[in-house]
């Protein structure tokens, strides 16, 4: 086939659109770890922040340091504290046994932050919460469902060059997996877990509505509306609270989403 200038022009300027689009893309990658092409927590907690969180006087958390159960950072020149790390709140909190956590027998509880509307600060609130009950001492779990993966970037990470449709929840939904903890992953927040998503993952809204249509019975149709409900039994044990970050729309995911939810927050926009 003979290429016309026309043609040979569009091609180019498909091309630079891809090149500009990949340095945007690598900003963003380096913007989201700097300073050091690493994201980590950094933020160091005061006495008194540490006796709330540890329910504990000044007293005891220094006879805890006293009996090494933690060794605390002091400033060479001045001798001061230079704060607690959070792992060193955790390991505090299982030393006095406040460490909160669900009691034998309790479920973990599941919370979608869900609005079919999109910019509503959804991911924002999905992850501000976690990073709240990470901070109390719970262990929880972001199982992000928007393809467009704004809580899976909020960790770190540009979603759609570190991460294909076999690290988010896909392949348990098409019967490749029996349970869902190859996708869960660590997170430079302590205490948090993610299931990520990237632009893949929005394949998992056809399968399962082709799934539901080529249904033979009410059963098996209903399994598709369900798939969320089982896929969370297989690592409720490991957690006490799961967050799910919903896509902006009313379709297949969002109501699994919803079926599986034991709460639900809806953000909403400033209005009249």
């Amino acid at each position: 086939m003979i290429k016309n200038k026309a043609m040979v022009d569009g091609i180019d300027c498909v091309d630079d659109m891809i090149r500009k689009c990949n340095i945007v893309l690598e900003l963003l990658e380096k913007k989201g770890k700097s300073p050091n092409n690493e994201k980590f927590f950094q933020r160091r907690f005061s006495v008194q922040q540490a006796c709330e969180m540890v329910k504990r006087t000044r007293t005891s958390l220094y006879r805890a340091e006293e009996e090494s159960v933690i060794t605390v950072d002091k400033a060479p020149a001045t001798n001061r504290n230079l704060g607690y790390t959070i792992e060193q709140i955790y390991k505090l909190q299982e030393y006095f046994g406040t460490k909160p956590a669900r009691r034998e027998g309790d479920p973990c509880l599941k919370v979608a932050v869900q609005s079919f509307k999109g910019g509503v600060a959804k991911s924002v609130t999905a992850v501000h919460l976690a990073q709240f009950l990470a901070l109390k001492g719970y262990r929880v779990l972001v199982a992000d469902f928007d393809p467009q993966a704004s809580a899976t970037n909020s960790f770190g990470f540009v979603a759609d060059t570190v991460f294909t449709e076999s690290n988010t929840l896909l392949p348990y939904i098409k019967g490749d997996k029996e349970d869902i903890r190859y996708c869960i992953m660590d997170t430079y927040f302590p205490g948090i877990k993610l299931i990520p998503s990237c632009l893949p993952f929005y394949d998992a809204e056809f399968h399962l509505a082709f799934s539901a249509a080529r249904s033979e019975s009410d059963e098996d149709r209903i399994a598709c509306f369900t798939e969320f409900v089982d896929a969370f039994k297989t690592v409720e044990k490991d957690f006490d609270m799961i967050i799910f970050d919903s896509p902006p729309a009313l379709g297949m995911i969002t109501i699994n989403i919803l079926a599986a939810a034991d709460g639900l927050i809806v953000p909403t926009t400033p209005a009249f």
